[in-house]
């Protein structure tokens, strides 16, 4: 064996060098620039720092106690069966609060209940906050992926994931490359959102932050309209209801919905259409409801070319103005086979048919000149 100075002049080191004998040592640094490295880490930080990319997919990671942040590709592998349990939804709409980030996704349409159709909402919950930060040239998704750790845990943010993504430039936006990898970040709806102006030693750009709900369900379940919509995991809503739904469903996972393996050849269900007409007299200082007419045609289909009668029936419900009177031979009661017309002792007494008939109704489609802008509101108002 050489003499150590010989190799490694006179610099003295601990390790044992008996065991290999032919191994070429390197240079290893100072015992000071160990030591003072090592004070610069805390033990917290080393239980919370772990490797963003996996290089063994069955490795096992022991994640601290109090913070959960799963590996995103474990929970990719959850498989939502489609059988006869499932619920099969026709969904023609979505609402999501505008001002409210609450992780809650309203679909609306026909689903077959108990071999009926009957109209329903389905509430989806726990739909999470996405968004795409872009590393600075020097750094990598490792790098932005402990900074953001440090952003959740001042945020106190206990449950999120990360992955790097590959994507090709559709943020726009200067200093944004045509192609690059991006940090995947997904946590809850409950905690607070990311700025789309945030900033970080090693990330220059956070993208995504205002995307609608519907545009992340829609894209991530691959949802290109109204069709027929498995879902998997559901349960009855309780307490009060929340909708004009003849059902009321709650999905907790996202991921529970799906379209339907044969939704292109399943024909899609009756739908019930209403159109709505008000008549208003004005007042001194507001206008008063006098009447209202709904034309119902319960056989339309979205698709279908066939021509459909024009309406199943019409109804209409007036009342008496408090500075008119109605002509002396009024029948209170008054139409043919499918015509219907009824009078009223007031606004109030008109408003509350007109909910009772739409109730019964339960229309799919209310059409109406100016209803989103004017009409609805204004009923809203005079309630």
């Amino acid at each position: 064996m050489p003499e150590p100075g010989d190799v490694f002049g006179d610099n003295d080191f601990d390790e044992d060098m008996s065991e290999d004998e032919n191994r070429i040592p390197k240079k290893e640094p100072s015992s000071t620039e160990i030591s003072s490295k090592l004070q610069n880490i805390s033990m917290e930080e080393e239980k919370s720092v772990i490797n963003h990319v996996k290089e063994e997919p069955d490795s096992q990671i022991d994640w601290n106690a109090t913070k959960t942040c799963v590996e995103f590709d474990k929970e990719e592998d959850i498989q939502y069966p489609v059988d006869e349990n499932c619920l099969n939804l026709y969904w023609l709409d979505a609402y999501e609060t505008q001002y409210n980030k609450s992780g809650k996704l309203y679909l609306t349409g026909r689903a077959n209940v108990a071999g009926e159709l009957k109209s329903c909402c389905l509430i989806i919950s726990n739909i999470p906050h996405v968004v795409y930060i872009l590393p600075r040239e020097n750094s990598d998704t490792g790098d932005v992926y402990e900074e953001i750790g440090e952003w959740m845990d001042k945020n106190k943010v206990d449950s999120w994931k990360a992955k790097p993504m590959k994507k090709k430039n559709f943020f726009g936006g200067a200093g944004v490359p045509p192609e690059a990898e991006y940090l995947r970040v997904e946590y809850g709806p409950k905690n607070p959102l990311m700025s789309s102006t945030m900033k970080g030693a090693h990330f220059s750009h956070v993208f995504n932050v205002n995307q609608p709900l519907f545009e992340f369900f829609a894209l991530e379940r691959n949802i290109m309209g109204p069709c027929w919509l498995s879902i998997s995991s559901y349960s009855p809503v309780s307490g009060g209801a929340i909708s004009w739904c003849s059902v009321e469903y709650d999905c907790t996972d996202y991921r529970a919905v799906q379209v339907h393996p044969d939704s292109e050849k399943m024909h899609e269900p009756q739908l019930t259409m209403v159109s709505l007409s008000f008549k208003t007299i004005p007042l001194k200082k507001t206008n008063e409801l006098a009447a209202f007419t709904l034309v119902v045609n319960k056989n339309f289909r979205l698709s279908s070319t066939k021509k459909v009668p024009e309406h199943d029936y019409i109804m209409t419900a007036l009342s008496k103005p408090a500075t008119m009177t109605l002509p002396y031979d009024w029948n209170g009661e008054m139409g043919g086979n499918n015509e219907k017309v009824e009078s009223c002792l007031g606004e109030k007494h008109l408003l509350n048919i007109f909910l009772k008939e739409l109730r019964q109704i339960d229309p799919d489609i209310i059409l109406g000149h100016d209803l989103l802008d004017f009409g609805l509101e204004y009923i809203l108002q005079r309630m």
